[in-house]
C-alpha cells in the first residue's frame, strides 16, 4: 500500500502527535484545509452508536432523532477545533463538505450505498427496529442542509466568542456547492495569487490517501498533510507529513536529478510522474488492472520501471500533460511482468471457497513449492484471457472480431478515464460526465497493445483527440445523485414526490433495472468481504435525469436541500457591521460577523 510504502522510504518527512504527551505541541500554518466528510461520518456513527463493541453502553439512546442530529452537528464542529488546535490556521479555514460529485464517481458511491443499505436492511429485520441510514450524509438529503443552517450559526458564534478567529477567515465550502471537497480545496489553492499559493504555508487534512497525491499535485512549495494515524491504529495519534520533502525525496529516489539539473523537467512533473504511477495501484475511479490486485511490493516493482524508462529518454508527463510515447512504453514494459505478477498473487487456498480465484486457477500449471506448499508456476495467459473478458461480460473467443473490438473499446474508454483522473488531480475536473462502464479493467497486455499503436499516430489525429479531450458539461442536481447513488431502501432520504420513481415497478428507472433488490458479488481472489466486487447494473444519467425532470416539473416547489450553493467567508468585523441573525440554532443580536458569497 502507499502509507506502508511512504513510512519506510519517508520517514524523516511524518512527525507524530501523541495527544498524551504532545498536548502543547502546535503547529502553524497561513492556510489550513479540511477535508471534513470524515469528521462528520465518524460523529454520526459515534452518536447513533454504529460499529461499536456490544460492551459500550449506547450514551444517546435516550435523545429523540432531532437532538441526536444536532448532537452529531456539535461534535462535527468539535472535531473540527480538536484538529485546528494540532494546525492552526493564522490567515485562513477552509472547511470542505462533499458537494455532487463527478459521475465517475457516483459508480463507487453506488456500490458503497447499495452494499451498506442491503446490510441496514437485513439487521433491522433481525433486530426488528429501525437503524439510522448513513447513506443521510450525501448532498440533497434534509440532514445535510441541516448541517448547514447549524454551521452558519455555529460559525458566526464562534468568531464572536473566540478572540484567535476574529483575525481569521473562515470559509465554509458546503452540500450543496458541487465538487468533491478535497477538490474543491485545490481549486482554491490554485486560484490564490501567485505570491501567496508559492510562499504561503498550507496545512490540508483528511485521512484518505489520495490526498497525498493532491498535496504533491498543488504544485506550492510549502505543504503539509495532516492524517490520522492508521499505521499504529491509535486513536487520537496524527501524523503531520511534509508532502514538499517527499517531492524533493521523489526527485532523488526516482533518480530524476539529472533530468532536472538540465531543465528537462522540473520537481513538479516528478510529482506528476508519481500521481499518475500511483493510479496503478489504486484510485476512486477505475477498477484496478488485475495484475496489481494483491501485488506486494507493487509501488516499488512501477518505480523501478518508470526508472528504467526515464533512463532511456522515455517521459510519463510533462507540464501537467501526459506523454504518449513514454507512458505507452512505460505500460509495454509492466505487461511483461503480467503472468508472473499473476501467478505470485493466485492462491491455491483462501479463507472461504468463494475467495478462491478459480477464474485464474483454471488456466495455471500448479506445482508442489521447496516448502510443500502448492503453487501457481505459470499461467496459460490466452485461456485465461478468454476467460477474464467472459467473466467481464465480453462474450466470445480469442480472435474472434468482435471480441476483440470489444477488449479494444473497453482499453480505449479505460485509458480516456485514466487520462481524465489524472486532469482532475493536476489542473481541475475535465469533465462532469466522463464515466467508465465496466466492472473490470482491462489485462495489461490489450492495455499495453491498444497504447502501442495509438502512440503512432500523430497528435492531431481523431482517435488521439478522443481520448485526450473532454467535454465539461454540468454537474447532475442533488435529487439526481440521489437517485443515481441510494437503493430502493433508502428512498425516504428523498422528498415523498419522488419515491414512486424508486418503489413503483412501472416507473422508468425501475424498468431500467436501477434498483436491484439483490446483486451478484464477485469475491475471487479476494480476502476479506468488503473487498468483493458490486455487480450492479451501470447508470445513464440521461435517463436519471429526464424522469426526475418528469416529477419536477409537474410540482410547483422548489426544495432548499436541492438548490445549488455558494462558498461563503465568514469574517469578524470590528466597526462598520452590525446584523441580527436568527436560525431554527439560536439567535445572535448585534452580530459583527459578515458573511459574504464567493
Amino acid at each position: 500500500g502507499l502509507w506502508p510504502y511512504i513510512s519506510d522510504n519517508f520517514s524523516s518527512a511524518i512527525t507524530n502527535f501523541d495527544p498524551t504527551t504532545d498536548e502543547t505541541k502546535r503547529w502553524e500554518f497561513d492556510y489550513v484545509y479540511l477535508d471534513s466528510n470524515p469528521l462528520l461520518h465518524d460523529s454520526v456513527r459515534h452518536v447513533f452508536n454504529l460499529n461499536t463493541p456490544k460492551r459500550l453502553k449506547d450514551k444517546y439512546a435516550d435523545m429523540s432523532y432531532e437532538e441526536k442530529e444536532t448532537k452529531v452537528f456539535e461534535m462535527f464542529f468539535s472535531k473540527i477545533l480538536e484538529v485546528t488546535n494540532i494546525v492552526t490556521p493564522s490567515k485562513l479555514l477552509y472547511i470542505a463538505l462533499d458537494g455532487v460529485a463527478p459521475r465517475n464517481k457516483l459508480t463507487q458511491q453506488r456500490e458503497r450505498r447499495f452494499g451498506s443499505g442491503q446490510v441496514r436492511v437485513a439487521e433491522e429485520t433481525r433486530l426488528g427496529v429501525e437503524i439510522v441510514n448513513t447513506s443521510m450524509i450525501t448532498p440533497g438529503t434534509e440532514f445535510m442542509h441541516h448541517l448547514s443552517q447549524f454551521m452558519y450559526w455555529k460559525l458566526r458564534t464562534f468568531i464572536h466568542t473566540d478572540s484567535y478567529y476574529k483575525g481569521v477567515t473562515i470559509l465554509y465550502d458546503p452540500p450543496s456547492n458541487f465538487g468533491e471537497g478535497e477538490h474543491k480545496i485545490m481549486d482554491y489553492i490554485r486560484s490564490l495569487p501567485e505570491k501567496e499559493r508559492l510562499e504561503g504555508t498550507h496545512c490540508m487534512f483528511g485521512p484518505d490517501g489520495d490526498l497525498l497525491f493532491l498535496t504533491l499535485s498543488a504544485h506550492v512549495s510549502k505543504i503539509h498533510l495532516l492524517r490520522e494515524d492508521k499505521m499504529d491504529n491509535k486513536l487520537g495519534y496524527y501524523d503531520l507529513v511534509n508532502s514538499t520533502v517527499i517531492s524533493e525525496g521523489l526527485v532523488k529516489m526516482l533518480k530524476q536529478t539529472q533530468l532536472i539539473e538540465r531543465k528537462i523537467r522540473t520537481p513538479f512533473d516528478v510529482s506528476n510522474d508519481f500521481t499518475l504511477i500511483g493510479f496503478f495501484v489504486g484510485n476512486d475511479f477505475l477498477p484496478k488492472i488485475k495484475m496489481f490486485h494483491k501485488l506486494k511490493d507493487g509501488l516499488s516493482k512501477l518505480f523501478n520501471t518508470y526508472i528504467g524508462s526515464s533512463a532511456k529518454g522515455f517521459l510519463l508527463t510533462k507540464n501537467n500533460k501526459i506523454i504518449l510515447d513514454g507512458f505507452s512504453r512505460f505500460v509495454y514494459t509492466l505487461s511483461h511482468s503480467e503472468e508472473r505478477y499473476l501467478a505470485q498473487q493466485a492462491s491455491v487456498t483462501a479463507p472461504e471457497p468463494k475467495f478462491l480465484d478459480n477464474t485464474l486457477l483454471k488456466h495455471s500449471k500448479i506445482e508442489v513449492g521447496r516448502n510443500g506448499v502448492e503453487i501457481v508456476a505459470s499461467i496459460n495467459m490466452m485461456g485465461y484471457r478468454e476467460s477474464y473478458y467472459n467473466k467481464a461480460g465480453i462474450s466470445g473467443k480469442n480472435k474472434d472480431r468482435d471480441f476483440e473490438d470489444t477488449i479494444h473499446q473497453m482499453c480505449k474508454e479505460y485509458f480516456k478515464n485514466f487520462v481524465w483522473a489524472y486532469l482532475y488531480y493536476v489542473e481541475t475536473l475535465p469533465s462532469w460526465n466522463q464515466s467508465y462502464n465496466w466492472h473490470y479493467a482491462p489485462l495489461m497486455m490489450d492495455l499495453a497493445t491498444f497504447l502501442n499503436n495509438l502512440r503512432k499516430l500523430p497528435g492531431t489525429h481523431p482517435n488521439v483527440i478522443e481520448v485526450m479531450t473532454f467535454d465539461k458539461s454540468t454537474p447532475a442536481l442533488p435529487f439526481e445523485q440521489l437517485l443515481s447513488v441510494l437503493p430502493a431502501s433508502s428512498h425516504k432520504l428523498l422528498p415523498k414526490e419522488f419515491h414512486s420513481l424508486m418503489l413503483d415497478p412501472d416507473s422508468k428507472l425501475n424498468k431500467a433495472g436501477y434498483y436491484p433488490e439483490t446483486f451478484e458479488l464477485d469475491c475471487e481472489g479476494k480476502f476479506k468481504d468488503y473487498q468483493c466486487l458490486t455487480l450492479l447494473p451501470f447508470v445513464d444519467y440521461k435517463t436519471i435525469s429526464e424522469a426526475y425532470m418528469e416529477v419536477a416539473e409537474k410540482i410547483l416547489l422548489k426544495w432548499h436541500s436541492n438548490e445549488p450553493g455558494k462558498v461563503c467567508t465568514f469574517k469578524w468585523k470590528e466597526t462598520g457591521f452590525l446584523a441580527d441573525f436568527k436560525s431554527n440554532y439560536g439567535a445572535i443580536k448585534n452580530c459583527k460577523v459578515k458573511v459574504e458569497e464567493v
